[in-house]
C-alpha cells in the first residue's frame, strides 16, 4: 500500500521542479551572449504611424524642392502653391517659445496631409501622422526637427473653417 503513495509523491516532486525550472538545464536557460565577431542589423519599422522617436534629427531641416520657407527668418516648410492666410509669428505656448501661422490646402485634407508628410519627411523632419490631432481635425500631423540649431516640434491640424476655408493650422514648439 506504500507503493502508490510513495509513487505519487515521486511524481508530484518531479512534477514539481519540472514547473519551477530547478530540473531544467542550466546552460539552456541562461541567453547566449553573442559573439564580439557577430554582427547584427536592426531592420527598418514598417508602419510609419507608430509611435515617433524620442530624438529628432541633429542636423537642421531644409527647404526641399517644390516648397517655400514659412518666413525668412523661420524656414519651415510650406508646399509650393499653398497659399499662407495667417503669418506665422511668435509666441509662446506656456513657457515655450511658439510660432503660429495657418496655410490653405488643395484638394481633400487626407490627400494634402500625406502630401505634407512626404514634404516634411524631405526636409529632414521625422513626421509621422497624428491620432490625436484627427479626432478633431479631418487630417492631423506631427514633426520634429531643428530649425536654425534649435530643436522643434510641429503639430499640423487640417480642416474646413466655419468660412469655408481649408486650413492647415500649424503650431510649432520649441522642445526643452
Amino acid at each position: 500500500m506504500r507503493t502508490p503513495r510513495t509513487r505519487l509523491l515521486v511524481v508530484s516532486t518531479a512534477l514539481i521542479f519540472a514547473l519551477t525550472g530547478c530540473a531544467a538545464d542550466p546552460a539552456t536557460k541562461e541567453p547566449k551572449e553573442p559573439s564580439p565577431n557577430t554582427s547584427t542589423t536592426e531592420q527598418p519599422r514598417e508602419n510609419q504611424d507608430s509611435e515617433p522617436q524620442s530624438t529628432p534629427a541633429t542636423s537642421d531641416t531644409v527647404i526641399p524642392p517644390g516648397a517655400y520657407a514659412a518666413s525668412d527668418a523661420f524656414p519651415f516648410p510650406i508646399p509650393e502653391g499653398w497659399e499662407i492666410l495667417d503669418p506665422f509669428t511668435e509666441g509662446t505656448l506656456g513657457k515655450d517659445v511658439s510660432i503660429d501661422g495657418s496655410v490653405e490646402y488643395p484638394g481633400d485634407a487626407k490627400e494634402a496631409a500625406a502630401t505634407y508628410l512626404d514634404l516634411l519627411k524631405t526636409a529632414g523632419f521625422d513626421a509621422y501622422t497624428y491620432a490625436p490631432g484627427e479626432i478633431t481635425n479631418q487630417a492631423s500631423l506631427a514633426a520634429e526637427g531643428n530649425i536654425n540649431g534649435t530643436a522643434y516640434t510641429a503639430i499640423l491640424n487640417f480642416d474646413v473653417h466655419a468660412d469655408g476655408s481649408k486650413r492647415v493650422s500649424i503650431t510649432i514648439v520649441e522642445q526643452d
